[in-house]
């Protein structure tokens, strides 16, 4: 997977926010960081994720807009499907679904008082285009591990990861490590910064370091928007990416609390 693409890749966003303990299940967005939470949505639970992000470099900017499923098949196994390009354009070309992904998500440890939580993928990229205008030309095996904790005043996301680009011709090893800092400061909102750098990759990939800074509005557990802006430190491949986008749970089979015969909301 190209790495300017992962920019807007599977990523947890801005406040840590999910407990269905109370019967109450909250979104776990997996965008627009390049850290990802450890943690899941509870088993039973569809997550779905669409946004936007401008890529704005010396050439004329880059569009893409993106989606993600993640179905949780249980409290620790989740599978997930998407595409970071449904809809890209530059110079007034458009191109639409240009590669996709799929792959588990397995949670080995849940969070405790003292642990965190701790998890890993193994995501398959494939091209879905033929040609010199795709942005995906590569099938690449991505492999992540996952830390999660909430500390006093803040949540944190620590990732390291090899992606394997080019599995099946002359492939190249890709290394990153992202830490993503989140706070939650009332009515809904939350502020994320997070620090990320990429890089090896041999021919396939540029090498990629950034600083990213947004905010989240949750309007309800289970709806949370995010905007924000991604700093590159290497200006050469790029000078700085926008985004927005929104994460909701449209179902889940886990159930609510009744207080006083009346379902909770």
């Amino acid at each position: 997977m190209n790495r300017w693409i992962l920019v807007t890749r599977i990523v947890t966003c801005g406040v840590h926010v999910a407990d269905a303990d109370d019967g109450v299940v909250s979104v776990l967005p997996c965008r627009p960081t390049i850290a990802c939470t450890a943690e899941i949505v509870p088993g039973g639970t569809v997550e779905l994720e669409v946004g936007w992000a401008q890529r704005r470099a010396s050439e004329s900017p880059t569009n893409s807009a993106l989606a993600l499923a993640k179905v949780s098949l249980t409290d620790h196994v989740q599978l997930q499907l998407g595409t970071n390009n449904v809809v890209s354009s530059q110079g007034g070309a458009m191109d639409t679904l240009d590669g996709v992904f799929v792959g588990p998500k397995i949670v080995l440890v849940d969070q405790t008082d003292r642990a965190p939580a701790i998890a890993v993928s193994a995501l398959v990229s494939t091209p879905t285009r033929d040609g010199d205008a795709a942005v995906i030309r590569t099938t690449d095996l991505n492999l992540w591990a996952y830390a999660s904790k909430d500390l006093p005043w803040m949540h944190a996301d620590f990732n390291v990861g090899f992606d394997v680009l080019s599995v099946d011709d002359h492939p190249a090893l890709q290394e990153l490590v992202a830490l993503s800092l989140s706070r939650d400061v009332g009515h809904g909102v939350g502020a994320m910064l997070e620090g990320y750098a990429f890089w090896n990759g041999g021919p396939y990939a540029e090498h990629d370091a950034g600083v990213l800074s947004g905010l989240t509005y949750a309007i309800t557990p289970r709806v949370m928007f995010d905007g924000g802006f991604d700093v590159s430190l290497y200006r050469d491949s790029r000078n700085v990416t926008l985004f927005a986008g929104v994460t909701f749970v449209p179902y889940t089979s886990v159930a609510r609390h009744v207080t006083s015969g009346v379902a909770a909301l």
